[in-house]
């Protein structure tokens, strides 16, 4: 992902929380070379200085927004003793939302746009 276009997004997204910021710059910064972050809700949440649960709660809204997705790793690897999920950032989506808010005239009056607020 272009480094502009995540500040850009963090710029013009502010109705994201501080929270919401850390988990996906995380996640961002943990992404394998396939794409996916293997990290454990637990480890993120280390790395962010938050509970467990307040991560769980990120991800969750992160994933509602579309800037996430996961997946069950069990039914990746096919193994009973695997177990968690595997995230991957939507990177289209965080640079198509970045695109949309540069170009919409209503970006530079302070205006947040929301995924499906565009009339294109």
């Amino acid at each position: 992902m272009k480094n502009n276009n995540l500040m850009l997004f963090f710029e013009l997204n502010s109705d994201l929380s501080c929270a919401q910021r850390m988990v996906l710059i995380i996640m961002l910064f943990s992404e394998g070379a396939d794409g996916n972050c293997y990290l454990s809700v637990e480890t993120i949440a280390s790395r962010a200085g938050l509970s467990s649960r307040r991560t769980t709660d990120q991800l969750n809204a992160l994933r509602e927004r579309g800037l996430i997705s996961r997946r069950d790793a069990a039914q990746e690897s096919n193994s009973p003793k695997t177990h968690g999920w595997i995230y991957t950032v939507n990177v289209d989506a965080i640079n198509a939302l970045s695109d949309l808010t540069q170009r919409h005239p209503d970006a530079a009056s302070g205006v947040t746009l929301r995924q499906g607020d565009a009339t294109s």
